[in-house]
């Protein structure tokens, strides 16, 4: 009786991969860091409350990018001052790219938080450096634009280091040992946010 009751609870407990929330990646803590600001190059009504209106030559102020479960989406505020998602392909893919580059050339620390952080509620995930985090992402935008990939991907910073051990023949022993070690609701009510200390991680305009 006691294992049927066992692996009905088993059945029914969610994977812990199931319990986790989706990211986004932002340049702070409460992705209140601006990004970079695009220009909108086609018209968008939102058919979802989390959307936002986009309209062609908008000028869009972007704060998050790379939604785990949708890398073609992003976050912003558009020209009427609300903040919701959008379609990175809905704005000029130069800033985008620029923004990548800059990022990556300079290796700046991004912070991967829960997609319902919002300024002011910070969840953070983890820090990741821009290169490689971002690095694959820069050399796709590189190829749909014709420019150069200037940096190359750098190591993965997250591997664990093998350990190594060395062993002296003259009658001693050292042992050396390398240890890495690393450390939904979300639904936008289409109202102005209220006025925050803006926080910018590098001037693009």
């Amino acid at each position: 009786m006691l294992l049927y009751l066992f692996t009905i609870l088993i059945a029914l407990t969610p994977t812990i991969e199931g319990l986790a929330e989706p990211t986004k990646i932002c340049g702070n803590d409460d992705c209140s860091a601006k990004l970079f600001t695009a220009v909108a190059t086609r018209d968008y009504p939102p058919n979802h409350e989390e959307f936002i209106n986009v309209k062609i030559n908008d000028t869009i102020t972007v704060y998050a990018i790379k939604f785990s479960n949708r890398p073609d989406i992003a976050e912003g505020v558009n020209g009427e001052g609300i903040r919701g998602k959008f379609y990175i392909t809905y704005v000029e893919r130069e800033a985008y790219f620029f923004f990548l580059s800059h990022v990556v050339k300079n290796n700046v620390e991004m912070s991967e938080v829960a997609q319902s952080s919002i300024p002011g509620v910070p969840k953070l995930v983890k820090k990741h450096p821009a290169n490689p985090y971002l690095w694959r992402d820069y050399n796709v935008r590189a190829a749909e634009l014709n420019e150069k990939v200037e940096v190359e991907m750098a190591p993965d910073p997250n591997e664990k280091k093998s350990h190594h051990h060395h062993h002296g023949h003259d009658h001693h022993h050292h042992h050396g040992h390398d240890h890495s070690h690393d450390g939904h609701d979300h639904t936008h009510d289409h109202k102005e946010l209220p006025k925050t200390e803006e926080h910018h991680l590098w001037l693009i305009h």
